[in-house]
């Protein structure tokens, strides 16, 4: 509301400077009291809008900061507020999270208000200056108002073109080219650059990506130009009407010099109602990022129910589910059904390719099913994947995240550590606050095998958390056979008694659950114990076989 009053009262008080300075002009014919007043006017006039501009800027100041907080929680309900990932991997959705986060780093959100303020201000005062000029002829304001309108309304839609062209290039070359941008200054991929020698191609990679990305903007600028350029010839004519009848009517003696003054302005004044340079330019791209960032929560807005924290183990069906992913002509999963009853640990092998990853992400809740129904009895899943997060954060941050919501006291940490079998990280007078991450002053870093053991301390601590399901997806792929043996083995026996899935290419590693399930071209293709498997002497048993055999050579 206050915002709304200023941006009225700074649209009126050009009116009133404008009326002030007629007067002044119109008094200096015969100086005297009236010339006193009409200055004692002006001057109060232009103090009040003076005034009425710091008002404007405070009050937008406030208003930016509210609008940015919105757009902020707008984003981040759009990114997190699915349970799936679905939407992140589908190229529309990512274009519109890339094109907005970018303009939020390029701080195109920031002066939206700010500009709205200015333009509804400006407008105001147009309609006031054609108030006033409407006093000299009628038609006047109508003539200047038309040719202003052909302008603004050709600039708007330059500009709504320009912008939506620019944001969807922004979320899908450009994001494209600051990738490789990312590669060069990142410190991911700086041994591999300077190993290989990459920085001149991928410098040439980058400028190349940006100039492909932006030529078609630059082209399409250029291509609708032109009814700038007819707009222009438009205006030029009504000006040239308006200050052609002014003209004559002060060489024929009709109009006071006062009055040329007033009506002089009112022609500058009435100029408002069209384009306003840098602000409309600002307000275009920030209404065009907005109608963005409109249809992003659109597409991403969900109901998800929370998950259960009855800190029980879970049973878990699976019937009939059939998925596939959208670059994919055929599915993953075909028709599968799968029974894990609560507190059983269970294994699920296959080659490579097989489905088991997607398997998992669709018991967590990742991916919705094409067909079918994934049922967890509504218990929160918890995973550790193969490519678990390295938080850059604390020892105690790092094993806490396990349970954000519970007590970060060193004792249930500690546990965790513990039944992680990462007690050497303690030993080694590693406290708990202290930074993973030698990039930090203080902080150090930690071999693959420890890090390994924070995540599974991670796992667990979901289980304090309230997880009915823990999952490990091949976390330890890096690690040695014997390694991987001993960390599956402890994670089964702390584990006891909770519904527990492994995942796994190394069959030796998952011998001790409780149950082995072969995953085969989308479907189970066998299911029981170690000694059942190789007794069978089915796909299992060959997979076993090999791998053995391998080892013994090696």
């Amino acid at each position: 509301m206050v915002s709304a009053f200023v941006a009225v009262a700074s649209g009126c008080a050009p009116i009133a400077v404008i009326l002030a300075i007629g007067a002044l002009v119109g008094s200096l014919a015969d100086v005297g009291a009236r010339t006193t007043w009409a200055l004692i006017a002006l001057i109060g006039a232009l103090i009040v809008q003076a005034g009425l501009r710091c008002a404007e800027q405070i009050a937008s100041q406030e208003l930016t900061a509210r609008y940015l907080a919105t757009v902020y929680d707008v984003l981040a309900a759009a990114s997190l507020g699915p349970r799936h990932i679905g939407h992140l991997e589908d190229p529309t959705t990512a274009r519109h999270l890339g094109a907005v986060s970018e303009a939020l780093r390029e701080g195109n959100f920031l002066y939206g208000v700010t500009s709205t303020s200015m333009l509804v201000a400006a407008r105001l005062s147009s309609v006031g200056s054609a108030v006033v000029l409407a006093t000299f002829r009628w038609w006047a304001p109508i003539v200047l108002l038309a040719g202003w309108f052909v302008v603004g309304w050709s600039f708007d839609k330059w500009l709504s073109t320009v912008f939506d062209e620019l944001v969807s290039v922004t979320g899908s070359e450009r994001r494209r080219a600051e990738y490789v941008r990312g590669l060069l200054m990142g410190g991911p991929a700086a041994k591999e650059v300077r190993i290989f020698g990459l920085s001149r191609h991928l410098v040439e990679v980058f400028g190349a990506t940006w100039l492909k990305a932006m030529s078609s903007v630059w082209r399409h600028r250029l291509q609708s130009f032109w009814p700038l350029g007819i707009a222009a010839v438009a205006l030029l004519s009504s000006n040239a009407a308006v200050f052609g009848s002014l003209g004559l009517a002060a060489y024929g003696g009709a109009i006071s010099l006062g009055a040329i003054a007033v009506y002089v302005q009112a022609v500058h004044g009435v100029q408002n109602t069209a384009v306003l340079g840098e602000p409309q330019t600002q307000l275009g791209r920030a209404a065009a990022l907005a109608l963005h960032l409109r249809r992003l929560a659109e597409a991403t807005r969900e109901e998800n129910p929370l998950p259960s924290k009855a800190k029980v183990p879970a049973r878990v069906e699976l019937r009939e589910v059939t998925f596939g992913y959208p670059h994919r002509a055929t599915p993953v999963l075909r028709g599968l059904s799968l029974s894990i009853p609560a507190g059983q640990s269970i294994a699920i092998v296959g080659e490579n390719g097989a489905g088991k990853s997607t398997l998992i992400k669709l018991l967590c809740g990742l991916y919705g099913p094409d067909a079918g129904e994934v049922d967890v009895g509504g218990a929160r899943v918890a995973a550790i994947f193969q490519d678990f997060v390295r938080y850059h954060l604390t020892l105690r941050e790092n094993v806490a995240f396990g349970n954000p919501d519970g007590p970060r006291d060193d004792a249930a940490l500690s546990r965790a550590i513990a039944d992680a079998g990462a007690t050497a990280l303690l030993d080694q007078r590693l406290l708990m606050d202290t930074v993973l991450s030698a990039a930090y002053e203080g902080g150090t870093d930690l071999s693959g095998g420890q890090w390994q053991r924070v995540a599974l301390a991670r796992a667990l601590m979901a289980l304090d958390g309230g997880a009915g399901v823990l999952v490990l997806d091949e976390p330890t792929a890096s690690l040695d056979v014997r390694a991987e043996a001993e960390l599956f083995d402890r994670f089964l026996s702390v584990t006891r008694g909770t519904t527990t899935i492994l995942v796994s290419h190394r069959l030796s590693s998952v011998r001790h659950a409780d149950r082995i399930v072969v995953l085969a071209d989308g479907v189970i293709v066998e299911d029981g114990t170690h000694d059942d498997l190789m007794a069978l002497g089915g796909r299992y048993a060959t997979m076993f076989s090999l791998q053995a055999r391998r080892f013994l050579d090696a």
